[in-house]
């Protein structure tokens, strides 16, 4: 029988909503654990105490434990004195150990549990996936045996129905015909004239994976403009950089440089394969079969975002390069030459001339 550990979710998003998912638990003496109630799991008589450990996570890694005895509003009876801290010990296999301060949570006479939270440490000790837990305090000691936090982060980003990439926005509901952000599995490279971000399509590994933003202008000639055809930007019909604007960001590139954008501050060099179209035209078919589009360049915040929630968490299937620049679908609202771009190895946002070659990863809502 598999051991396990709830752990409840909570996105910090625009709204709040909680999931579940299970974490291979064990306590010192391989006693296995006993469900209590639906949403807790309990290890049983640890110190005198049946204690229940439940874990409220964050969508930036913040983790708060708590330890409870006989579920909700229950009073840590088995401590002959109670301080107003304890001293929380997590130690990885290799030799990591975090210290902490657990306050105890008081409900007048009633104490409900201990609370702490960790911080970004929760990404380091996650990839050695075993860790022990010691509490201690009032010259008394909880060892409350080993957690696998190895499947913690797939709590922090949990898989909607429909997904194939890596999702880092959940908005809470659906409006106007989608909910979740999703960045593609793996970064667009063009494989024989072909958009594809399938890491199993043959010649992936050498395909060609920088493109320019690309210039706008009405001919070779003329000024570079906006996405609206004037040198001056109005946000009204131009390109935006929050969340949720992507989407209509690449619309209004495709549309005003068609298949013929810029590749030079002047001159009348010309390409289709621009950062915003190579996004437009990508077709994703996933392992059963489906047809996967409606893919964009993201916004300068949907990037932004996408670093915090998917890099800095050590997932999303990015290269792990020195120079590993990422386009956004943003104009730079100062000058019709330069566009938003984000340095994934620090998360540094900046504005760059339109003819930078640089990496692109298509995002898709749904």
């Amino acid at each position: 029988m598999k051991k396990t550990l709830l752990f409840l979710l909570v996105l910090a998003m625009t709204v709040t909503a909680a999931f579940a998912v299970t974490v291979a638990f064990s306590d010192n003496n391989g006693t296995a654990l006993s469900e209590e109630m639906p949403g807790t799991f309990s290890t049983g008589a640890v110190g005198g105490l049946p204690l229940t450990w439940t874990v409220e996570i964050s969508t930036y890694g913040d983790f708060s434990f708590v330890l409870k005895e006989n579920g909700v509003d229950a009073k840590l009876s088995g401590m002959q004195t109670v301080a107003s801290t304890y001293e929380v010990v997590i130690s990885s296999k290799l030799g990591f150990s975090f210290p902490y301060t657990a306050r105890v949570i008081r409900n007048g006479s009633t104490y409900n549990g201990l609370k702490f939270t960790m911080g970004e440490e929760f990404d380091y000790l996650s990839e050695f996936g075993t860790v022990e837990i010691v509490i201690t305090g009032n010259g008394c000691t909880y060892d409350l045996g080993s957690v696998d936090l190895s499947a913690a982060l797939a709590a922090l980003y949990p898989i909607p129905e429909g997904s194939v990439g890596f999702v880092f926005y959940d908005k809470g509901e659906y409006s106007d015909g989608w909910r979740y952000l999703e960045a593609a599995p793996a970064d667009l490279k063009l494989v024989n004239g072909v958009p594809t971000v399938d890491e199993n399509t043959p010649g992936y590994d050498k395909g060609e994976d920088e493109f320019i933003f690309g210039y706008y202008r009405t001919s070779a000639d003329g000024k570079n403009l906006f996405v609206n055809g004037d040198t001056l930007y109005y946000y009204l019909d131009c390109t935006d950089k929050e969340v949720g604007t992507g989407m209509r960001n690449t619309e209004l590139l495709v549309n005003a440089m068609g298949d013929a954008a810029y590749e030079q501050v002047t001159g009348s060099k010309t390409t289709d394969l621009y950062a915003a179209k190579v996004c437009a035209d990508l077709v994703y078919v996933d392992g059963e079969g489906n047809v996967i589009d409606g893919w964009f360049l993201p916004s300068r915040e949907e990037l932004a975002l996408m670093f915090t929630v998917l890099k800095q968490k050590k997932t999303g299937n990015f290269p792990d390069t020195y120079y590993d620049d990422y386009w956004s679908s943003s104009e730079y609202v100062m000058f019709p030459n330069t566009a938003w771009y984000q340095y994934f190895t620090d998360g540094d946002t900046y504005d760059g001339n339109r003819d930078y070659y640089f990496r692109v990863r298509p995002v898709r809502a749904f």
